[in-house]
């Protein structure tokens, strides 16, 4: 099963409309994401501007939902936890996010 197919079927929208940066052929995502600490119910989807709206139910307290964030887009994306880094907004609830396959 494909990136797109499998993100898709895990977000229940189209992956084409997550604002992403891609390099071709590489297996790196660049994404903008937006998290939502605390949550209570964890999931993932695509809001209008195309940025990734990721809930997770930890707290934002010592790393833990960034953590819990990495954890979530390592399934979503079949990648492994080593090779997905926050690039930027590490204390934000917008970050850019850096996937590799």
């Amino acid at each position: 099963m494909g990136l797109r197919h499998e993100f898709a079927k895990r977000t229940h929208r189209s992956v084409t409309k997550v604002h992403s940066d891609a390099d071709p052929g590489t297996g790196v995502l660049l994404l903008a994401v937006r998290v939502q600490a605390g949550a209570s119910r964890e999931g993932m989807e695509v809001e209008e501007d195309g940025t990734l709206k990721v809930k997770v139910r930890a707290p934002r307290e010592k790393g833990k939902a960034n953590k819990r964030l990495v954890e979530m887009l390592s399934r979503a994306f079949d990648a492994p936890r080593s090779g997905i880094v926050i690039l930027r907004g590490s204390s934000s609830t917008r970050k850019q996010v850096r996937i590799e396959r």
